[in-house]
């Protein structure tokens, strides 16, 4: 826990900064921690077969071009041109004839990896988005997260019984889950009231932050499915005590992409 403790704390001294100050140096940064991301899906698929070289240099490079492309910074709409999703497509496709080896390349592995960018690129790209649109919307995000994180943990280890997931993830429980996701939306819908909006429908924030709550349950179990698949306890060993970039921000990927489904009523 001593560990675990400092690592964030270590985090926090780093990223919150970068976060505050934003522009390019955010951009940078945010690029490098999706690197980091595909990086850890990739090693995480070579636990079961290797994916080619080749095929990890176009998913770096198709993954920057996602990032940095395609989004509308003055609302919170947005698009990618057709010749992009094209591109990407074709790119991380053709292999599979060139190696024309299952043993190699195959569909599924074409699949994962175009999974894995794809999702990487949407979301990186929509946190440097919203975080050139206003600060405030990555705070509530993070708020989110967060919460239903460390009540959920809190919860757990004081009054947890009830397991949520044990074949997904067995630490976690019901009691915990329910206490998260009521934390989570108290604290963000007030932090939206307050901060970001307070002449908006109290209902529709509350109904939002709800949705955030359960979304952040969802994606720390969906990545937690992926990391048993391949009998993995982590995405790695770069954070002591928490494990990989995926293990921290697993919970905030599935926030971002349903909180833009609300970006149109906003």
């Amino acid at each position: 826990m001593k560990i675990r403790v400092i690592s964030a704390i270590i985090m926090a001294i780093i990223l919150v900064p970068v976060l505050l100050i934003g522009n390019t140096l955010f951009d940078i940064v945010m690029i490098i921690l999706a690197m980091g991301s595909l990086q850890e899906l990739f090693n995480m698929r070579s636990h079961f077969k290797p994916v080619p070289f080749a095929v990890r240099m176009i998913g770096f490079i198709l993954l920057f071009l996602f990032i940095i492309s395609g989004s509308n910074q003055n609302s919170l709409l947005f698009s990618f041109e057709y010749k992009y999703v094209v591109a990407f497509l074709l790119t991380l496709l053709l292999p599979i004839v060139i190696y024309r080896n299952k043993e190699t390349y195959t569909i599924e592995d074409a699949a994962y990896a175009l999974t894995s960018v794809l999702l990487l690129g949407v979301v990186f790209n929509l946190i440097i988005a919203l975080r050139d649109i206003r600060l405030a919307y990555i705070i509530y995000l993070l708020i989110v997260s967060i919460s239903v994180d460390s009540f959920g943990i809190l919860a757990g280890s004081l009054i947890g019984k009830h397991k949520l997931a044990p074949d997904i993830s067995p630490k976690k429980t019901m009691e915990g889950a329910v206490y998260g996701f009521l934390m989570s939306t108290i604290l963000a819908s007030s932090f939206f009231m307050i901060i970001i909006d307070n002449n908006a429908d109290l209902l529709l924030v509350i109904i939002m932050s709800a949705a955030l709550s359960i979304s952040a349950i969802i994606g720390d179990l969906f990545f937690s499915a992926i990391k048993r698949h391949y009998r993995e306890k982590d995405f790695s060993n770069l954070i002591p005590g928490h494990g990989g970039i995926l293990d921290r921000i697993d919970s905030l990927i599935f926030v971002i992409l349903i909180f833009i489904l609300f970006g149109t009523i906003l």
